[in-house]
């Protein structure tokens, strides 16, 4: 409410020149965490705004279940760019807290369940207001297209030369849509290939691994250029002696796609049979092809 007053957008109903308060300009219940998370946001740079905001509504919620989830500060740090300095200044907006990690350092989360859904929907308002803002741009772009091609068939005998040049610019921009679609489909299968890695690490499916693989991994954990059959071999041996099965489940995943290859990150709580509940990070990156070809995995703590 406070900033509403200082940004003048609470009007002096009574005419003495100071801002009035009606019950109608207090937030209700159940927007009164989205207002606050706001405000929240509002005290940062714009740089620190889009760290926050990435971290907190991608890394810390789970949004399948709805629940919030802690990660150690040397994670958040490295995959959200958020460091110690943020990350105390948003502890200080009561958004964030720290507990003791018991391998040092701290774990961050939100700071109360309540900040769940209403967190959520600002950034689902956020997204519906980029895609509407996207869809008037290529509305507008289409209706103008559309004149343009219009004007094309009136003076079609003296303008065939421009008429061709804008039909090109159509499919040129057709192209670069289907392209955008394709990169996003692309970006899916690329985590459906990493999420089906992961469970058949959990039930020891060797031969489900081998199909979603190169035949020789440029990394595999800590061995460089190793080959099918030697992996293989690894994972039996391995298997043998370990015939108890650690299960991970999946708290995030994320995607980037660098250049041809994909890079995914999957961030666990790994259920080992003698060492209890640890958060374990997979590191998997796909050819173009998306067969992974690298793959690396370290506990999170450490």
């Amino acid at each position: 409410m406070e900033h509403r007053v200082i940004r003048g957008e609470v009007a002096d109903r009574n005419g003495d020149g100071q801002p009035d308060v009606a019950v109608a300009d207090l937030p209700g219940m159940e927007r009164l965490y989205e207002v606050f998370y706001e405000d929240a946001l509002d005290k940062l740079t714009a740089p620190d705004r889009k760290k926050t905001r990435r971290l907190l509504e991608q890394g810390l919620i789970f949004e399948q279940d709805n629940q919030r989830i802690n990660l150690h500060e040397k994670l958040i740090n490295r995959d959200y760019g958020v460091g110690e300095t943020l990350t105390q200044q948003l502890i200080d907006l009561r958004l964030l807290r720290a507990e003791p990690s018991t391998s040092g350092g701290h774990n961050i989360e939100l700071s109360h369940d309540s900040f769940v859904l209403p967190i959520l929907n600002v950034a689902r308002r956020r997204r519906q207001e980029l895609w509407r803002k996207r869809a008037l741009v290529l509305g507008v772009f289409a209706g103008l297209l559309i004149l343009v091609l219009g004007a094309g068939s009136v003076f079609n005998l003296t303008v065939k030369k421009t008429d061709a040049t804008v039909i090109r610019q159509n499919v040129v921009l057709t192209h670069q849509l289907d392209s955008i679609k394709v990169i996003r489909n692309l970006e899916e299968e690329a985590k459906a290939v990493a999420l089906k890695y992961l469970e058949c690490v959990n039930n020891h499916d060797i031969p489900g691994v081998s199909a979603l693989m190169t035949d020789t991994l440029e990394q595999y954990y800590t061995a460089k250029n190793l080959p099918r059959a030697k992996r293989e071999k690894l994972e039996r041996d391995y298997y043998r002696k370990h015939p108890e099965q650690g299960q991970a489940h999946v708290n995030t995943v994320l995607v980037e796609k660098k250049g041809l290859v994909y890079e995914v990150t999957l961030n666990t709580d790994y259920v080992h049979p003698s060492k209890g509940l640890v958060q374990v990070v997979y590191r998997i990156k796909l050819n173009e092809g998306l067969k992974m070809y690298y793959l690396r995995s370290f506990i999170a703590e450490e």
